[in-house]
């Protein structure tokens, strides 16, 4: 009997051939298991009796169930784990064990972003949230000048025609072109959504004809055309709350502000949506910052 901290082991005295059962509760597996591993060529006994059928394993089975069980905990698949066990060729041991760290490295890059998709967006809701609960007139949040910081955002183009209706735009915008855009180069938001527009004076007055969607990403090595560095300029700032259809009133209180302050506006307006349709089924409780580019 060997004893160690927490715990008493019981070594029963070692066996030249186990049966199925005998293995099962040494190695702590089902004989289900050993039984599906025997089918599938994986790890097979050494001998069965004719007249039993009785299945019996050497010892140094035991040894490579144990191995099967530790190469199961590290992620590979049993078709991998049965090239790994023959052990005849050191050279090609290496090469599964490289390939299997260039599969892990990589689903680490991939739970990375998600990880960080999921925490752009709890940060949106969390600014989103406060700036409800701060402002207590809503009607007239605070008006800034604001840095935008350059990053690399993904494109794409929403072209509205006589079809389209453009109080349902949001949703299809949002719906279709960003989730398939990001879907086809297999990319995760890493930021809020931007909407562009060429002119602010077309967006207060609904007549654009195009509104283009930056959807900030992480950095990426593979660069499709419609990726880009947007940003490194300053703009004047504040929040929209509420439903869509009367944020052209917070545009005219930015032109407002501007004049009185005597800031030069440009031509384009930005809309970043903090909390939106994705978040919330209250248009009440939309957060939208809006930013209207400037000349220094």
């Amino acid at each position: 009997m060997s004893e160690t901290k927490g715990m008493v082991i019981l070594m029963a005295k070692p066996k030249n051939y186990y049966l199925i059962g005998e293995l099962a509760e040494i190695c702590e597996i089902s004989t289900i298991t050993l039984r599906y591993y025997d089918k599938t060529g994986i790890l097979k006994p050494d001998k069965i009796c004719a007249e039993t059928n009785y299945r019996y394993y050497s010892k140094e089975k035991i040894l490579l169930i144990l191995m099967i069980k530790y190469y199961k905990r590290l992620g590979f698949t049993l078709n991998e784990i049965k090239g790994l066990l023959p052990r005849s060729d050191l050279i090609e041991l290496q090469k599964n064990f490289t390939n299997k760290l260039k599969e892990i490295e990589n689903d680490i890059q991939i739970s990375h972003r998600k990880h960080q998709a999921i925490w752009e967006w709890y940060q949106l809701l969390t600014e989103g949230a406060r700036c409800l609960s701060s402002n207590k007139d809503l009607a007239k949040p605070e008006i800034k000048i604001v840095e935008i910081p350059s990053r690399q955002v993904v494109t794409a183009k929403f072209v509205v025609n006589e079809d389209n209706d453009l109080s349902n735009w949001d949703s299809v915008i949002i719906n279709n072109h960003i989730v398939n855009t990001c879907e086809k180069y297999n990319l995760y938001c890493a930021g809020p959504v931007l909407l562009v527009y060429d002119s602010y004076i077309q967006r207060i007055e609904e007549s654009f004809k195009e509104i283009k969607i930056f959807v900030p990403i992480y950095d990426e090595t593979s660069r499709p055309k419609s990726i880009i560095n947007f940003g490194n300029f300053k703009a004047v700032s504040t929040m929209h709350i509420g439903k869509y259809s009367d944020i052209n009133l917070t545009y005219l209180r930015l032109i407002k502000w501007s004049n009185e302050n005597n800031v030069n506006l440009l031509g384009s307006a930005i809309e970043k949506y903090l909390i939106d349709p994705w978040s919330t089924d209250n248009e009440k409780n939309y957060v939208t910052e809006m930013f209207i580019p400037i000349r220094l």
